[in-house]
């Protein structure tokens, strides 16, 4: 009997060290793949996305479908084990295939979705400025429709805190980056927000002195910017608008005659000038209703604080520049120069 006894507790033990045995082999084996890459060696990156709402086993499917699970029962179990399957969260992610599970499982626990950068630059309308979003995949067609539709509806300049027609001239012109796939409302704010930032109590106090609204100077750099390429002239063409609006002269600025006109082709005639609307600034005095574009801080800070001159004209010396003048005669002499005759003047160092 004390034999058979003894037999069994071998058993017994031997059984045990076979679990123990097989636990940690399991444990180890885990361990080795939630460390190792998904693919060695691959340097590809796979997009993939969790749509809202998506079920822990829709999930595994959308991983499955990818090709990042190499080992669905591991994942299953440590997403299970730690409970992180309502963390999970929706989204556009990129997965390097070089990277381990652990990689994987933070990105779609922590919400790192992938994201992608967009330069906007200075002087481009809402109409222009959305299709730049589409193409770098931060919003998608669809979003990218309603941008545009929010952006000129003129019943979200108050929403957003300003009063304008539109948010025409209020998205500022900077480099952005955004998570793939958001919604029109978050880019519109935190471009919106920029131009908040930037308005500071001094461009306000500078703005009051000139007796103007926050949208007319806005609008004034909107013109300012369509107006010359060339950063150093900017306060120049202010006080050449400034001078105007302060004798009660006609702007004459032909980018705003060319925003109110549909379907512009790119040669702006007599019968453009002779046509009047809201924003045609050789048929109406002052300032139009609205920015004609999106002006960045230069041409801001131009319109809030120009150059000191009595300057009344400038006129295009076909190299990037124009030529200034304070009265019609010279002018005259300057449009006949580089217009009519269509003298180039030499190329200007940046």
């Amino acid at each position: 009997m004390k034999r058979i006894i003894k037999l069994f507790g071998i058993l017994v033990l031997a059984g045990s060290l076979c679990v123990a045995g097989a636990a940690g082999y399991f444990y180890m084996d885990y361990q080795n793949w939630l460390q190792s890459p998904i693919e060695s060696g691959s340097d590809d990156i796979t997009a993939f996305t969790i749509a809202p709402g998506s079920s822990f086993a829709a999930v595994k499917n959308t991983l499955n479908n990818a090709g990042l699970l190499n080992n669905a029962r591991y994942f299953d179990l440590h997403i299970r084990y730690y409970k992180l399957g309502a963390k999970i969260k929706a989204g556009e992610y990129d997965m390097p295939r070089n990277k381990p599970p652990t990689t994987l499982i933070d990105k779609i626990v922590n919400g790192h979705v992938a994201t992608a950068e967009v330069t906007i630059p200075e002087g481009l309308l809402i109409t222009e400025i959305v299709p730049r979003f589409v193409e770098a995949g931060i919003l998608s067609r669809a979003e990218g429709d309603r941008m545009q539709k929010i952006a000129l509806d003129p019943a979200s300049p108050k929403r957003y805190g300003f009063t304008s027609p539109t948010l025409e001239g209020y998205l500022y012109p900077e480099t952005y980056r955004f998570a793939r796939g958001v919604k029109a409302e978050a880019v519109l704010k935190e471009m919106t927000g920029r131009v908040k930032a930037l308005w500071s109590d001094a461009f306000s106090k500078r703005a009051k002195e000139w007796n103007m609204t926050q949208n007319q100077i806005m609008t004034l750099a909107s013109i300012i910017e369509k107006e010359t390429g060339a950063p150093v002239e900017r306060p120049m063409i202010g006080s050449v608008y400034h001078n105007r609006l302060r004798i009660g002269m006609r702007l004459q600025a032909d980018p705003t005659v060319i925003y109110g006109v549909k379907n512009y082709n790119g040669n702006i005639t007599r019968k453009h000038l002779q046509t009047d609307h809201p924003y045609n600034t050789y048929t109406r005095k002052g300032l139009p209703p609205g920015p004609i574009a999106s002006p960045g801080g230069d041409a801001i800070k131009a319109a809030l604080w120009p150059a000191t001159s009595k300057n009344l004209y400038f006129v295009s010396m076909n190299n990037g520049r124009h030529k200034f003048s304070t009265n019609y005669v010279d002018h005259k002499k300057w449009v006949d120069k580089y217009q009519r005759r269509g003298v180039k003047a030499p190329p200007v160092k940046p």
